[in-house]
């Protein structure tokens, strides 16, 4: 049987009278890059804060590596390998590229949470790390700037360097391209690319290209259910998916 890094059973979510995420059944193979697809207001994120624990389920389950964590909260799910980024970059602006990505990689050092009051720079190992991530994610030229004075491509990047600063399990990526250039969204599909191939990812992705070229296999949700799964070949040709996106031509309805 394949190990699944993530599984959710007849996931559920209603505010008031709206049903966010409507009894999704989701299986991501550990190791595998998952997107999930679908219009605006589909339950795409809900979904993903679902998982994180941002949002508590009305019913259903979320599992983790086998382990139930529907009732942990965010930072519990987090000691658990699960990280994630958000739509809007979620940085630490007063700080330098080389301070934002040292605090992560501190923070998720045992270790070092149980000495914090020494100062980060006595740690000689967290400082080989933190130029480690620097060098091999590009960022080593820009390692004394603040995160507000890169472009917003280099944001991106740098995100997801400070969400697997601590060796994830499970990397959840919300609109990991949105608001980028065209060149910088190459760039971000190339160090998604480059990413370990023992993480797990799930990614919310609009642009369709981007999660056509990632994506092992893909998920679609409309109205909060799930659509179809399936590889990027079977779903690029399903004329579900087609008419989930552009509605069905009249001539047709007939």
């Amino acid at each position: 049987m394949t190990d699944l890094a993530v599984e959710t059973d007849a996931l559920t979510v209603r505010f008031g009278g709206l049903t966010a995420v409507d009894g999704v059944d989701l299986r991501v193979a550990t190791g595998h890059r998952r997107a999930i697809i679908g219009p605006n207001g589909a339950g795409k994120t809900t979904l993903f804060n679902l998982i994180a624990g941002q949002v508590r389920p009305t019913s259903g389950t979320v599992k983790l590596h086998g382990r139930d964590v529907t009732g942990l909260p965010v930072q519990a799910r987090t000691r658990a390998g699960v990280a994630r980024t958000f739509q809007i970059t979620n940085l630490f602006d007063e700080l330098t590229v080389t301070d934002n990505v040292r605090l992560a990689v501190a923070g998720a050092d045992p270790k070092v949470r149980r000495t914090f009051w020494r100062p980060l720079h006595r740690f000689p190992h967290i400082e080989a790390r933190v130029d480690d991530l620097l060098e091999q994610w590009d960022l080593a030229a820009v390692r004394d700037e603040r995160p507000i004075a890169l472009s917003y491509g280099q944001q991106r990047i740098l995100e997801i360097v400070l969400a697997t600063a601590g060796q994830q399990r499970v990397l959840l990526l919300d609109e990991p391209t949105a608001g980028v250039s065209k060149s910088e969204a190459e760039n971000l599909v190339d160090t998604i690319d480059a990413l370990p191939r023992d993480l797990t990812i799930i990614l919310v992705e609009h642009d369709m290209d981007v999660a056509f070229r990632i994506a092992d296999e893909i998920t679609v949700m409309v109205n909060g259910e799930e659509l179809v799964t399936g590889p990027p070949d079977t779903i690029r040709g399903d004329e579900r998916v087609v008419e989930a996106y552009l509605g069905r031509d009249e001539s047709d309805a007939a």
